[in-house]
């Protein structure tokens, strides 16, 4: 296993990483982000909505983190709290609210 794990700053930009994808969950929350369809996965599984809505959250923020430390190769914090809140860009689309989709339409 490469050194690299074992170093604080692995760990100092992974956390930060946790708390951009964190942050952006908390912003945008399940209404309006939809990641990889994650909620549409676990409705398939009988539980109940506050589990699933927890695991949702979980499921988010791991799959963020794993792909902004692994794309983004974050070599200072500001990097890695960026790329935590930017993973979105690449796998996840927000909803667009009724106001954005009807911009330009008179």
């Amino acid at each position: 296993m490469p050194q690299y794990f074992f170093t604080f700053q692995f760990w100092e930009h992974t956390m930060f990483a946790v708390l951009g994808s964190g942050l952006l969950y908390m912003q945008w929350g399940r209404s309006k982000l939809k990641a990889y369809g994650i909620s549409d996965f676990l409705s398939h599984f009988e539980m109940s909505e506050r589990t699933r809505l927890l695991l949702g959250m979980v499921i988010f923020i791991a799959v963020g983190t794993l792909v902004a430390m692994g794309v983004g190769k974050p070599s200072t914090v500001p990097q890695a709290f960026g790329a935590g809140l930017g993973w979105t860009g690449l796998a996840a689309k927000p909803e667009l609210g009724s106001e954005n989709r009807n911009r330009g339409k008179k």
